[in-house]
Parts: C-alpha cells; sequence; structure tokens
C-alpha cells in the first residue's frame, strides 16, 4: 500500500485490511537527516521495541526467513534506499538489499507522487 498519510495511519489502514498478521512486530524505516533510522515496534504497535540509526544498520536482516514481521518505508527512505541501489557504483549488497526490501514491504507511507511513480517502476 502507497500513501500520502502518516506511517502510522498507513500502517493501521493496512492491519485492517489484513496485509498483515496482527501479531507482526513492524520496522519503519525513515530518513533523518542523512541517515536511516528504523524503528522497530510491537505487535499491534503497543509500543516501540527499539531504535536503530544508520544506513548499515537493518534490524530486521537476521529475521528474514522468517514470515513474522512487515516493513513500512516512509518516503524519502524508500529514495534513499532505491537511488543507492540505482547508483552507478552500487554493489551486489545495495542491490540485494533493495530487492528484499520491496518483496518484504507491505506498507510505503508520505510517498510523494513521484516516490509513489519511483515504486511503480522498481515493481
Amino acid at each position: 500500500m502507497a500513501t500520502g498519510d502518516a506511517a502510522l495511519t498507513g500502517i493501521a489502514v493496512a492491519g485492517e485490511c489484513g496485509m498483515y498478521n496482527s501479531s507482526d512486530e513492524i520496522y519503519v524505516a525513515d530518513k533523518v537527516n542523512d541517515d536511516i533510522c528504523w524503528t522497530h515496534y510491537s505487535p499491534g504497535l503497543s509500543g516501540i521495541l527499539n531504535s536503530y540509526t544508520g544506513s548499515g544498520n537493518i534490524p530486521w536482516t537476521k529475521r528474514a526467513k522468517t514470515e513474522d514481521y512487515t516493513i513500512a518505508l516512509i518516503g524519502p527512505a524508500f529514495e534513499h534506499y532505491k537511488l543507492r541501489a540505482d547508483a552507478e557504483h552500487a554493489d551486489l549488497y545495495e542491490k540485494y538489499l533493495f530487492q528484499v526490501i520491496l518483496n518484504r514491504a507491505k506498507i510505503y507511507a508520505r510517498m510523494s507522487p513521484d516516490h509513489k511513480s519511483m515504486l511503480v517502476e522498481s515493481l
């Protein structure tokens, strides 16, 4: 789901639509200044479990083969990962990471029209 709404609104709507399990933990990526900040929410958004800052600090990678989590990206974070994957000097990890994010993310929030076009072209 791609929306211009705030991340928590998008997550709530996606939950009501059954886009993820209510028992899923949720990882939300936002871009703060020039860095990515991941916030880890408990099931049902009942609380923040942890926050991680840094482009290379991807908290959900240890769980990549499980199905009990959901990823949400805020527009500027999506753009950050997309541009890194598309850069001429991008390494295989950056390209792979972007593909994993595309495959796992179910909620894209605060997406501008340009971000939505980039998402459609990426899919």
